[in-house]
């Protein structure tokens, strides 16, 4: 693992929100703070080496951690600054099949409320994916995702009853197969969704949470891996509450 410790003094004073760029040069880590340069950290291992980013210490909350190609062209293409987001988790590189993604996080607040997690086609407000539950007095964990005019299709899925429970953790796992994303929630399978677009995983770029009505999440934790199986057989293993992702 290769620590990056920064001791240089801080621009930014206690209780501001602020924003951390870091650039992977040539030899070199390049750092910004809120857009101006900071400081340089030379590698001081393979860059193959790392394999997560993590972030500890005096920080209250953690509402985006987007990795984006820079070079040789820009991906995503677009990256949109939404501050309605509670969590931002853009990748640098085409999904594949096979492509799991495991999400730790706690709801609390509003039992009333819910939360959304999106996947937008291509940095738009399309939406190829939108998982929300929906706690009291409902508990259900709504499917649905929209039409080329924006709407959201007449015929969305509901079915599957509701994995979640206010203040207590959950593992998600959401695995992206050639014709459909399926979901897994601390060890088991829960449903499913099916591509309603060919080629979808191309134009998809990580995934948004947004939470209504007095909810919260707490996001601790996200991975990502590849299964190496495009149909994802088993992938709930990795939404199960022990099961470390390494």
């Amino acid at each position: 693992m290769l620590k990056f410790i920064m001791k240089h003094y801080s621009p930014n004073s206690q209780g501001e929100i602020f924003r951390l760029y870091i650039l992977v040069g040539d030899d070199r880590f390049h750092v910004a703070i809120n857009g101006h340069p900071y400081c340089t950290y030379g590698f001081r291992g393979p860059l193959a080496d790392i394999r997560t980013i993590r972030i500890d210490k005096d920080i209250q909350q953690i509402v985006q951690v987007d990795h984006r190609q820079a070079y040789p062209a820009p991906f995503p293409a677009i990256q949109l600054e939404e501050t309605f987001n509670t969590f931002s988790n853009d990748v640098p590189k085409q999904f594949l099949p096979g492509h799991v993604i495991i999400m730790t996080a706690i709801p609390f607040g509003n039992p009333r409320g819910g939360f959304i997690i999106r996947f937008n086609e291509n940095g738009t407000k399309k939406q190829a994916l939108h998982l929300n539950p929906r706690f009291d007095p409902h508990y259900v964990v709504v499917r649905n995702s929209h039409t080329d005019t924006l709407d959201f299709r007449r015929d969305e899925e509901r079915s599957g009853g509701f994995p979640f429970v206010l203040d207590q953790q959950f593992k998600l796992a959401i695995a992206l197969t050639e014709s459909e994303f399926k979901f897994a929630v601390n060890g088991s399978v829960f449903e499913s969704y099916a591509y309603r677009n060919a080629n979808l995983l191309n134009v998809l770029n990580g995934f948004k949470v947004q939470c209504s009505n007095g909810m919260q999440l707490e996001i601790t934790n996200v991975d990502h891996m590849n299964m190496g199986v495009p149909d994802c057989e088993g992938f709930e293993s990795y939404s199960h509450p022990e099961v470390e992702i390494f």
